[in-house]
């Protein structure tokens, strides 16, 4: 059956309210329902049709206190989900670890053997989360049928105006080729990954976004949105960003 994609003036962009995670956590299971790193943690589709909802339900719910969720709605339905982090909320303290256990035990009981892989990419994220004050992107996800419609695009442009209205810096990280392409046309540059690859566990590709001038207005800049370098730091040597049709930085390549 052939969807017919609706025009961009029918998106609305809202912020996420408490009474619709579900909602907007089942969105996000369906939208990574493939992406590797998911496939790699939950390897069979009916435990992983169970756990992402319950996953994202997590993530999101801890999100909204402190940072921000935009939604995209068609026809006032969710249709994609961003979610992000300012600085120094990623990763997270104890505290936050803590209040999220009776959320996960759901999780480990529908895929009792995810607790390896899960363990492995709470790490690895660790790993890449730059030292200096960034936002943190965390996730974004849109409904499948609406692919290539234009929503992602929007949804994530909602998101860096605010990151922009700070003038910081916003990391990220992705799995895929596909994605890591999409995000260097918002300004996103492809560095090498810190992340560990062995032992069988997909590799990522981190994504960085220098800081952007604030527009008039915000902060009494001029309104020209000049680029600033990213901070300097150890654990990440970036080269040039790749020229679209260059392969990007190995994730697989010794650092």
């Amino acid at each position: 059956m052939r969807v017919r994609k609706q025009p961009f003036e029918a998106v609305e962009i809202k912020t996420l309210l408490g009474s619709r995670v579900r909602e907007a956590a089942a969105v996000m299971a369906r939208a990574l329902h493939d992406d590797p790193v998911y496939t790699h943690i939950f390897p069979r589709a009916d435990e992983r049709a169970r756990a992402l909802p319950l996953l994202y339900a997590l993530v999101l719910r801890d999100t909204l206190p402190r940072g921000a969720v935009h939604v995209t709605l068609m026809e006032k339905a969710i249709v994609g989900v961003a979610a992000w982090l300012p600085p120094r909320c990623f990763p997270l303290n104890a505290a936050r670890r803590l209040r999220c256990v009776p959320a996960i035990l759901p999780v480990l009981l529908s895929a009792p053997r995810s607790l390896p892989a899960l363990t492995w990419l709470e790490a690895a994220l660790a790993q890449g989360c730059p030292p200096e004050p960034m936002w943190y992107w965390q996730v974004i996800g849109v409904d499948p049928h609406l692919s290539g419609s234009g929503v992602g695009y929007r949804l994530v442009r909602a998101g860096l105006e605010l990151v922009d209205r700070e003038a910081l810096p916003c990391h990220a990280e992705t799995s895929t080729e596909h994605t890591a392409r999409w995000a260097q046309r918002l300004g996103f540059e492809v560095a090498p990954p810190c992340y560990p690859v062995d032992d069988g566990h997909p590799a990522l590709w981190k994504l960085m976004r220098p800081s952007q001038a604030a527009p008039q207005g915000v902060d009494g800049g001029s309104g020209e949105r000049e680029r600033m370098r990213l901070p300097r730091q150890g654990v990440l040597r970036r080269p040039p960003l790749p020229a679209e049709g260059a392969p990007l930085p190995d994730p697989t390549a010794e650092r």
